[in-house]
């Protein structure tokens, strides 16, 4: 197989941003707008929803202006004129991958701000309640919103013009390590910090008291929970991060390379796509809101909640009878 072949590279990119990324971002769009109406209930109020909200809206924003790229590519690609138009060709130039990149870059910033106020909360609860207020998390979302917006300035003045004195490597690399890198470095750190100290905080409640299975039992996912919460953020955004730096016009002729961009791009945004998915499966409280506000779903949850439970039943019951039968039978003592 030729790795320089262009009929073969203009295949893989038309089926990932033509085919595979519409599906993936239509299913954001409604999952992101069902979380903005979940997240909008009196119910959850706390503070660390407000970032779920600024999540959501930044998700739902990549979701809208990816939509509008793979509208264009369809429409390009199907002889539609909209090159001829002024509107377009400025969109195209400076604004298209200027938006996208902003909103993958505000949702990551947001994400960031929310671990670490979970950092906070779990690794100094002494001194969380002064801290935490929905003023700090305000200005918090705000920046998160404010620095990717900054940093895509020069990138979409100096995206298809040739400027004098001007480094696009060192912009570049300093772009992806603030935006991508640093933020993962950022994330990784705090989510293991914090599994450690629930780990610590878990064994500490062992020796005082003594809890059951269950409780046991929900530390573990709480672990598995945040151990996936790493390696999803380094699985769906460095290959992405890798792509914006080696991204060229003589390089976007390559199958290889094509296919990397394609695989890149639709974990990233896969991953922004799935937050309503996540908060379902992780959170009580949010699948309680989302039933109160969807009660059309609630006899299907119904339903799964009995099997469940059958389950559940079923294997406390296998557990018993293999205890059972692994205690040894006392012989009658002769008199």
């Amino acid at each position: 197989m030729n790795s320089t072949s262009p009929s073969g590279a203009a295949t893989v990119a038309n089926i990932a941003y033509c085919y595979v990324l519409p599906i993936v971002c239509a299913i954001g769009v409604i999952g992101n707008i069902t979380n903005l109406i979940v997240l909008a209930s009196r119910r959850l109020r706390a503070v660390s929803y407000m970032y779920l909200r600024a999540l959501a809206v930044a998700d739902l924003l990549c979701m809208i202006f990816v939509l509008l790229f793979v509208t264009t590519e369809i429409l390009t690609k199907n002889g539609a004129p909209i090159n001829q138009y002024k509107v377009y060709q400025i969109y195209q130039c400076h604004f298209m991958l200027t938006l996208i990149n902003w909103a993958l870059g505000a949702g990551v910033y947001v994400v960031v701000a929310l671990s670490l106020e979970r950092y906070i909360s779990i690794v100094f609860p002494m001194h969380f309640r002064a801290w935490n207020s929905p003023r700090r998390a305000s200005k918090a979302i705000v920046i998160a919103f404010i620095i990717p917006a900054l940093l895509y300035v020069p990138y979409a003045i100096t995206r298809y013009k040739s400027i004098e004195k001007w480094d696009d490597h060192i912009y570049k690399w300093t772009r992806e390590t603030i935006l991508r890198f640093l933020p993962i470095v950022t994330l990784s750190v705090l989510n293991i910090q914090i599994m450690i100290a629930f780990r610590k905080r878990q064994k500490m409640f062992q020796k005082l008291t003594k809890r059951n299975e269950q409780g046991a039992h929900k530390d573990d996912t709480l672990m598995y929970m945040l151990g996936g919460t790493v390696f999803m953020s380094l699985l769906c955004n460095i290959p992405a991060a890798i792509n914006l730096l080696l991204i060229d016009e003589t390089l976007k002729r390559r199958l290889d390379y094509q296919i990397f961009r394609a695989v890149a791009n639709i974990l990233e945004i896969t991953n922004h796509a799935s937050q309503f998915y996540v908060f379902c499966a992780c959170s009580t409280d949010y699948r309680t809101t989302f039933l109160q506000k969807f009660p059309c779903f609630k006899k299907t949850y119904a339903n799964r909640s009995r099997l469940r439970s059958f389950v559940k039943r079923t294997q406390s019951a296998i557990t018993r009878d293999k205890d059972s039968s692994d205690q040894p039978t006392s012989s009658p003592k002769a008199s």
